[in-house]
This record gives structure tokens, C-alpha cells and sequence, in this order.
């Protein structure tokens, strides 16, 4: 009999630690107060309930956590915290995974954007460096939020080329380009576009340099009506055309 009712007892407190507060309400209230580490601890929890562990909210609450955390002095020299930012991307990728249609990318816009932002300029940081390993780290990440990121895939895909990896190059400029001519590549917001239009201008260039300024002018033709009032886009589309 006692075991039943520690059985019954162990049950009864999983399922209380489990159920979501109002959709998660509870990780909202302590996100907008700016308690991220609470945030963290319950959310981490939730990640654990077998009743809320597939949903995507939780993970998008720790991503959205840590990233406010990776900007805050006192927590970037605390050395639980000091890789913040680079724990966030991970957990930005495991909500992309968890969140199939990606329902609450419209839902948290600011969030998206400004971490967009934060990690391609990593990315390209990266690239430009020659350390297309690292770098192709951050457009993964990309990716892993909005799978129809056009420029994500360019800049992946010569991240490959530079590094060898010929096959998968190949795959991530096929998956550029299919997304492009159907026109199904992802406009979300102005930095998916920014991206996009420098991912085609550094690929135009790459291919310029190599003596290939027909397959630039094809690439960089996929895009042209998106940017074709762009001063910068014009110069670079007529130095590949002309």
C-alpha cells in the first residue's frame, strides 16, 4: 500500500510539473519582469515533461533568455553564462526543430530579427576571416529558424566550397537556387532580405573573380526584381551584365 501511494503521489507531482501554465503564460510573465534565469529553470523543466517536452515554446523561451543574458555585463562574466549567446543559437536551432511550421516566428518578430542580425554578422565575420567552419555554424543556425532562407544556403554552401566539401556545396546552392526560381524563398523580414542580397553579391563576386560572370548574372538575376531600386545591388548586377 505504501508503495502505491508513493507511486500515485510521484505521478500526480510529474503531471503538475509538467502542465503548462496557460500556454506558458508563466514563462512570459517572467520574461517581460526580465528573470531569466527563472525563466530558465522552468522552462528547462518543461523540456523534461513528458506532456511538454515536444512543444516549441519552451526552447524559444530559453533561446529568448539567454540572448537578453549574452548582452548584460553581470552575466557574461559569470561562467555559467559567459557562452550566452552561442547558447541561445543552439536553442534557437532546437525550437526551429520543435516548430515544424514555424508558428511563432511571426509571434516574437523583434526577437527574430535582432538575433538574425547578431548572427550573421558573426557569420560573416567568420567568412571573411577564412573560417568557413565557424562561420558555417551561424548560417546552420539560420536555417534551422527559417528553412527557406535563400541566403542562408548561399553562404553555407560556399562555406562547403571553400572548405572542400564539395558535395555538400552542391546541395546547399541547389537548395538556393531551387528556392529561388519557384520564388518560394523567405522574405520574413528585412534582414532575411539583407542577407539575401549580400549572400548573391559576395557568391557574384566569387564567380566574377573566377572568370564565371554568366553564372553571376544567372544568380544574381533570380533576385533582381527584389532589389532592383537598391544602389548598391544596381552596380554590382551591371558590373556582371555589361
Amino acid at each position: 500500500m505504501k508503495k502505491f501511494l508513493l507511486l500515485v503521489f510521484s505521478l500526480a507531482s510529474s503531471a503538475l510539473f509538467a502542465q503548462p501554465d496557460n500556454d506558458f503564460k508563466d514563462l512570459l510573465s517572467l520574461f517581460v519582469d526580465q528573470k531569466y534565469e527563472k525563466v530558465l529553470n522552468k522552462a528547462e523543466n518543461y523540456t523534461m515533461g513528458d506532456e511538454t517536452k515536444k512543444h516549441p515554446l519552451p526552447y524559444l523561451y530559453i533561446a529568448m533568455s539567454l540572448y537578453e543574458m549574452s548582452k548584460i555585463e553581470k552575466y557574461t562574466q559569470m561562467e555559467e553564462y559567459k557562452g550566452a549567446f552561442k547558447d541561445a543559437m543552439k536553442f534557437c536551432s532546437k525550437y526551429g526543430a520543435k516548430d515544424k511550421d514555424k508558428k511563432y516566428v511571426d509571434e516574437f518578430p523583434d526577437f527574430f530579427m535582432n538575433i538574425r542580425k547578431d548572427i550573421t554578422i558573426e557569420g560573416d565575420m567568420f567568412y571573411e576571416q577564412a573560417k568557413y567552419t565557424k562561420a558555417k555554424l551561424y548560417y546552420d543556425c539560420l536555417i534551422d529558424v527559417e528553412p527557406s532562407d535563400a541566403g542562408a544556403h548561399i553562404m553555407l554552401g560556399l562555406c562547403f566550397a571553400h572548405a572542400k566539401a564539395v558535395k555538400d556545396s552542391d546541395m546547399e546552392l541547389a537548395k538556393a537556387k531551387e528556392l529561388l526560381v519557384s520564388q518560394s524563398y523567405s522574405t520574413r523580414n528585412e534582414e532575411v532580405k539583407k542577407l539575401l542580397k549580400n549572400a548573391l553579391i559576395v557568391y557574384a563576386n566569387e564567380l566574377g573573380n573566377a572568370s564565371d560572370k554568366k553564372k553571376a548574372a544567372e544568380w544574381m538575376g533570380y533576385a533582381n526584381e527584389l532589389f532592383m531600386d537598391d544602389p548598391e545591388w544596381q552596380i554590382q548586377y551591371n558590373t556582371v551584365t555589361k
